[in-house]
C-alpha cells in the first residue's frame, strides 16, 4: 500500500512553492532540472499560475514520481519524493518526470486539454476498473500522455539532454502503463 501525505501535512493541495523553493538534485542534472522549473514557471499565464509542490511518498514502491493538477485558477506541478519533500530524488528521474509534466501544463495553457477533459482524465484514475470509462475519454487521456511525452522529449533534446535510451525505456514503459490500464492491453490505442 502507498501512502501520500502533502508536503505541508494536509490532504488537500499542500503547500505551494515557487520555483526558488523547489530543491534540486545533486550532481550532473542540478542544472538541468532548474532550466525545466524555469520553463515550467514561465508557463504561468495571469490568473492562472503555475506553483510546485512535493509530496512524500511512503510506501514500499512509489507508483508515480510526479503529477500535473489543473484547477480553474492555478497548476500545481507535483514531485513525489520518497525521504521527505525537500530532498530530491534521482536526478534523471526528476528531470525526465519535469520535462513531461512541462508538457502537460503547455497542452493545458495551448488550450489542447479543457478543465472538463482533465477532470475527466482524474475520474479515470480514480476508477477500479479504467476500462469502463467512455472510449472517447480513454483515447483522449492516452493521446494528452503522448502529447506530454512529446514534449518532453522536443524540450530535453533542445537542453542538450543526451541520455535517450533513459528517456525511451521511462516514456515506453509510461505508454504502456497507460494502454494496459486504460485499453485492458499492452498493443491497444
Amino acid at each position: 500500500m502507498l501512502w501520500v501525505i502533502r508536503c505541508d501535512g494536509t490532504a488537500g493541495n499542500g503547500a505551494t512553492m515557487g520555483r526558488d523553493d523547489l530543491t534540486p538534485p545533486d550532481g550532473p542534472y542540478a542544472e538541468l532540472f532548474l532550466q525545466l522549473a524555469d520553463l515550467i514557471e514561465a508557463e504561468s499565464e495571469e490568473g492562472r499560475p503555475v506553483y510546485f509542490k512535493t509530496t512524500i511518498a511512503i510506501g514500499s514502491e512509489v507508483a508515480k514520481v510526479g503529477g500535473t493538477i489543473f484547477e480553474e485558477d492555478r497548476i500545481f506541478v507535483d514531485l513525489y519524493r520518497r525521504d521527505g519533500a525537500h530532498v530530491p530524488g534521482d536526478g534523471i528521474d526528476e528531470c525526465i518526470t519535469l520535462a513531461h509534466e512541462l508538457g502537460h501544463v503547455r497542452s493545458i495553457t495551448e488550450g489542447h486539454v479543457t478543465l472538463e477533459q482533465w477532470r475527466d482524465f482524474r475520474d479515470v484514475d480514480a476508477l477500479e476498473h479504467p476500462t469502463s470509462a467512455s472510449a472517447e475519454t480513454r483515447a483522449d487521456y492516452l493521446a494528452e500522455e503522448e502529447r506530454a511525452w512529446a514534449v518532453a522529449h522536443s524540450v530535453l533534446r533542445d537542453l542538450g539532454f543526451e541520455d535517450c535510451e533513459t528517456f525511451n525505456e521511462i516514456r515506453r514503459r509510461e505508454l504502456e502503463d497507460y494502454r494496459c490500464g486504460l485499453f485492458g492491453s499492452h498493443d491497444a490505442s
